[in-house]
């Protein structure tokens, strides 16, 4: 019986293996048919990449403008980054309903039925995503749980990576919505734990204009008050 129970758990590892795997290559066909999809129609260009110096410690700040912004970063901006995600979007109980306010707002001349389609296809490809982009996880209810935000990204920039941040409170469709404070308190941890100082990179998203806007860095000065 020890036997045969130890078999019956060796298969149900082997064949959990399996369908796990192929539940994250169907994910993976679907990511891949909506970015051959959705590129096309979201055609970008980006605007001061001289302003951006090879040896910073860089990390882009931009505006969100709801689903947009986060799409036309992956899908259009040179540089490689792992962004600062808010740890509900990872979950899948609260994707969905934060995916469609933005896929609705953004997306108004395509049908109901595609739209909704693409909000459920959106809800399981975000989590790939977030995944598979190693997005870094942000607490808005729990600060405490920042200190690991602040950790993960220090050791990602002293390995050369570039981190992404959308400071923004709200997701406004014109300008930029007011700042949360607190970003700012990675260059203070980074500096105490390093010696070294970031570059945030202010970015600008026009989806009017189809052109992501690079300004030129502001480099963190210790003496100065955060």
């Amino acid at each position: 019986r020890d036997i045969m129970d130890k078999r019956k758990n060796i298969f149900a590892r082997f064949f959990g293996a399996i369908g796990h795997g192929l539940k994250q290559f169907s994910l993976y066909l679907q990511f891949l048919g909506l970015y051959i999809i959705v590129k096309p129609l979201m055609p970008a260009k980006t605007k001061g990449k001289g302003n951006v110096r090879k040896n910073d410690i860089k990390v882009f700040v931009t505006n969100h403008y709801e689903v947009y912004g986060p799409v036309i970063m992956y899908l259009r901006f040179p540089y490689n980054f792992r962004p600062w995600v808010i740890d509900r979007i990872m979950t899948p109980e609260s994707v969905e309903a934060q995916m469609s306010t933005g896929v609705y707002n953004n997306f108004p001349k395509f049908p109901m039925w595609f739209k909704k389609l693409a909000v459920k296809a959106l809800r399981n490809l975000m989590i790939f995503t977030m995944k598979h982009a190693k997005a870094i996880s942000v607490s808005r209810e729990n600060p405490r749980a920042n200190i690991k935000t602040l950790q993960e990204s220090t050791t990602l920039l002293n390995k050369g990576k570039n981190v992404l941040i959308f400071p923004e409170e709200s997701y406004v469709t014109s300008g930029v919505g007011k700042f949360q404070t607190g970003f700012e308190h990675l260059a203070k941890y980074y500096h105490q734990k390093t010696g070294k100082c970031i570059s945030f990179y202010p970015v600008f998203i026009s989806k009017q204009n189809k052109t992501i806007y690079i300004e030129k860095p502001i480099t963190f000065n210790p003496e100065n008050d955060t």
